[in-house]
């Protein structure tokens, strides 16, 4: 969310407070670690990073495939991208309440830039506020689609 001094301090007490638990060091801050990366524009970084969560991954209601195909993306690897945003679309049972389901969607829409993909998108979010920013985006990126 932009919070990097927040989720670094965070980070490390979690680190120190928790150095023999699995999850955490080796899933959660991982994962962490990967998403400030990202957002420092380090996809590759990111990438590496969550190798050490990938075992685990099945536990984080799919944040660590979600930053992964954002990385990927970024790479310009959309082949890449588009797997694991298919790893979290085609398993929403294990998480079905998590806001990333309808995230992977728009993401693999992007990667995919196919207009049924936006449109499975804008299905899943038929009842969002018409204003929110990840879906006035997305029409403006259909509509250019549409030409």
């Amino acid at each position: 969310a932009g919070l990097e001094t927040e989720a670094r301090a965070f980070a490390e007490r979690l680190e120190n407070e928790y150095p023999k638990n699995t999850l955490i060091n080796q899933l959660w801050l991982p994962t962490v670690c990967a998403a400030l990366a990202l957002q420092k524009g380090r996809a590759k970084e990111a990438i590496e990073e969550l190798e050490a969560a990938e075992r685990f991954e099945k536990a984080a209601e799919f944040y660590p495939q979600y930053i992964r195909a954002l990385a990927y993306a970024k790479l310009k690897k959309e082949k890449k991208a588009v797997k694991e945003f298919e790893k979290i679309l085609n398993h929403r049972g294990e998480a079905p309440l998590s806001a990333i389901y309808p995230l992977a969607a728009l993401g693999k829409a992007r990667a995919t830039k196919n207009k049924e993909d936006y449109e499975k998108f804008f299905e899943f979010w038929r009842e969002a506020d018409k204003d929110m920013p990840a879906l006035v985006a997305a029409r403006k990126e259909f509509d250019e689609l549409s030409g």
